[in-house]
Order: C-alpha cells, then structure tokens, then sequence
C-alpha cells in the first residue's frame, strides 16, 4: 500500500490516557467485565521438542500462539526481550519473551478490521482497533467506527478493555500505524483527518495536538521510541513526545538527502529492530538504495548494492540485504556493517533447486557473520536450508538442511531474529507424537553464530 499523503496540511497526535496504574486498583468483578472473554494467555511448557537436522527445537504453546498467526510486527525491546505480534483470522496475537526465549507469556483479543499494537520498555502494551474500509483518498484506509483501545501493564496475564474513543468522523490510519507507549500510565498514535479537528475527549480520556503538514511517520523509531517525519531533503528525529506536548527540536540523519520516494519506504511498517536500533530500507533523492537506522543515541545510513532483493535482515554486524544473478542462478547475501563497508561473498549460501519452486529467504547478522534461512516449495517437494557465515559474510559454509519432505506436513518458516549474541529461529511443524496430529510454533537458538542449534 502505498502511504496517503494529507493534502489538508493536518495530522493529528491523539494522546491515550490509559489509566493503567489506576486500572490495576479494579476490583476482580470490574477486571473480569473488562477482560476478552476467551482469551488465551499463558506461558509456555516444554510439552514437546522436535528434532531436526541441525538440533532441537521446543514448542510455544498453541494456546498462546496459534499456528494460523502471521507475525508482522518483530519488536526486539532489549537484549533478552523479544515481541511476535500479528493476527490470527480474526484475533489480535502476540507472544513475548523475556529470557532470551526460554519461555513466553501471550496476549490476545478478538477484533474486527484494523488493530495494530504498541509495546514500552516499561513493560506495557497497548493495542488499538477499529472498524475501517477502503478510503476514497489516495488508498487509505478510512476508519468508519470509534477505535478502541486495549492496555496491559508489565506481567499482565490479559488485556483490559476494549475501551472505545470517541472520534470525529472521517479519521485515516495508515497500515503501519502503530501506537506508542510514552510513559507506565499513557499511549499515543498518530492519527490523520482531512480537516483541522480534534478528537473529542472520553473515556479513558484523550489529549490532541495539531502538527504541521510535514510528512510524518504514523510508526515509532527505535527504542525508546523516535518521531520520525521528512522536511526540506532531510529525514528528521527527534524523541516521541510526552502526553499532550509538541514535538521536540529534530535531528537529521547525516549524509542523506531524502526525496519523495524517501517518505514512502519510511512509511513501510519498519522492517529490523536490534539493539534499540530500527532499520530500515530506503531510497535517497537519487534513489539509491540504503539502510537508514534511527535510535535515540545513534542516526545512520548506510549504502546499499544497486540492485538488492527482498532480503533485508540486521544485528550486530550491521544489515543484510540479497542480490539475484538470475542467468547464473545465483543467490548473494551481502552484510554491510555500520561503518558502511559491504562485504562481497565469494560464494552463494545456497544451491538452489534447478526445477521451478517458490523461495523465500530470511536472514540477521551477527558479530561473526551472517545467519540465513531458505523455504523452498515446488509441487509437493518442501525445504528448509540453513546459511551461515563466521567471517564477517565473506564466504558461506556448506548449506545445511533443518528439514526436508514430500507432502502437506511440511515445516513451514515463520521468521529469524537476532536478540543479543543469539539467534532465534521460528517455525510451525506437526508434534512428533504420532498420537497428535496437532501443529504448533517452535522455536529453536544459536548462541555461536548459527554453528550449532538447540531449545533455548
């Protein structure tokens, strides 16, 4: 989707107030009123381990993570603190673990149309939903229903609400709108409307400021969290502000000149988080490819190969991006460290098959290397191949298969992320136990740069 640019000059920040130390003080019978009823919440048992190829994998239960789930927000909070949020058909889902993911606890509501969630250091989630359609206004999607917000404080088993904020009709959120958590007792979002308004105030109470008309980013940056806009060829930052306050004075990201395809890339639902870091690809003035990345305490943009793929990954080592040499049939990960320096492989993570089949590549650097993942399907053939590199992504040992088949049951990948010095690699698979035919999320871990793998 390409992101709806306001011709009205008006973008709105509404500020939740989410009440949530004075939530805590609810009485149980006001708790269990407020509470999704049915909504699965846990942490998870080693029930069952799966063997592969390369080690085990343990299994996250499925009551807290469907295997329907479509993971599209990855949010790394820390070195040992990691979030998976998505949907799973009409639920809101997400899982969090907090050691390195040797266990998780879970959220999830029911919700119709849109929903997006936010997530503090502080602990504190947030997610907000609304009812929307197909805008009329350059592809937005336009909210027809009040949104409503749910919160959770830190260690929370479920979500209170969901509380509906009385809103001004017609009100825009983009796909990537995120809401942000600001402090322990308050969220914000950045909302847009055609026309100077506000939002109205209501339970549990809303602030609104006005800001101008300068191409702001509907997602935060980095961790703390970053407000983000492009101005005058600059792509500017500066921290999300507090409840009911105006922007700070930015900071731009040096040795970049931004243009319009800039904002766009920028209003992607940001693609890698490491380290308080997000990254994320884009498209100077001239359209040459980089990885911008945003925190608090660091800006930078690092040039990208010309022709890079779909492929784009971070860590420690910086981000990796592929390139395709599609006469030779090659597939290339490239590393390219903070510094800015690319490495140039000497050879392909992979050999890919030479029959005609889907693929699909995931990949995170680490302080030796790069760590990949290839799903390959073709007919009823299926394949998952793990890539890595432990000398700085110069060149790749001998791909290694985690697990092949023939037929439906096949393993299916979910993502791969870098969380301090380990590697967390996501799943779907059928349990072991021939006795249950039951699928389930696993996860397995690298603490050695992708050489050995094993339950975290």
């Amino acid at each position: 989707m390409k992101p709806y640019r306001s011709r009205f000059g008006l973008m709105v920040v509404a500020w939740l107030a989410l009440s949530l130390n004075s939530g805590c003080k609810k009485d149980k019978a006001a708790a269990d009123e407020e509470t999704d009823e049915g909504t699965p919440t846990g942490s998870s048992g080693r029930s069952d381990t799966l063997t592969t190829n390369i080690g085990s994998a343990v299994a996250i239960e499925i009551v807290i993570a469907p295997t329907s789930a479509k993971w599209d927000q990855i949010v790394v909070l820390d070195d040992q603190t990691l979030v998976l949020a998505g949907r799973a058909h009409n639920k809101a889902v997400a899982i969090k673990t907090t050691n390195g993911g040797k266990s998780w606890s879970g959220l999830s509501q029911t919700v119709t149309g849109w929903s997006a969630w936010g997530f503090g250091s502080n602990g504190a989630t947030v997610l907000l939903s609304g009812k929307v359609k197909k805008g009329t206004v350059r592809g937005a999607n336009a909210t027809i229903g009040d949104i409503s917000i749910s919160f959770a404080t830190s260690g929370a088993s479920a979500l209170r609400g969901p509380l509906s904020l009385p809103v001004v009709k017609p009100l825009w959120v983009e796909r990537l709108t995120r809401p942000t958590v600001v402090s322990a007792d308050a969220a914000s979002v950045l909302l847009k409307r055609p026309k100077q308004q506000v939002l109205t105030s209501g339970s549990p109470g809303v602030l609104s400021k006005t800001l101008p008309n300068r191409d702001w980013i509907a997602a935060p940056y980095g961790v703390p969290p970053q407000l983000v806009n492009v101005h005058a060829g600059q792509i500017k930052v500066r921290p999300w502000p507090e409840a009911g306050k105006l922007p700070v004075v930015a900071t731009s990201v040096p040795k970049f000149r931004a243009g319009a395809a800039t904002t766009q890339a920028l209003a992607s639902a940001p693609r890698c988080s490491y380290g308080g870091i997000t990254f994320q690809p884009v498209v100077d003035a001239s359209r040459r490819p980089h990885a911008v990345g945003i925190s608090e305490q660091r800006l930078l943009a690092i040039k990208l190969p010309i022709k890079r793929g779909k492929v784009f990954g971070c860590g420690p080592g910086g981000v990796v991006v592929d390139t395709f040499d599609a006469a030779a049939r090659k597939l290339s990960l490239i590393r390219c460290g903070r510094t800015g320096a690319c490495a140039t492989p000497k050879n392909s993570p992979f050999d890919l098959w030479p029959e005609a089949h889907d693929r699909t590549v995931w990949a995170v650097t680490t302080t030796r290397g790069v760590v990949s993942v290839l799903e390959a399907t073709g007919g009823n053939r299926w394949g998952l191949y793990l890539g890595h590199s432990s000398d700085e992504g110069k060149t790749f040992e001998l791909a290694r298969e985690i697990a092949t088949g023939d037929g439906p049951n096949r393993f299916r990948m979910g993502t791969l992320v870098a969380l301090g010095k380990r590697v967390l690699m996501f799943f779907t698979a059928d349990t072991p136990d021939p006795s249950n035919s039951q699928r389930s999320w696993y996860v397995m871990a690298s603490d050695n740069a992708g050489e050995t793998w094993a339950a975290p």
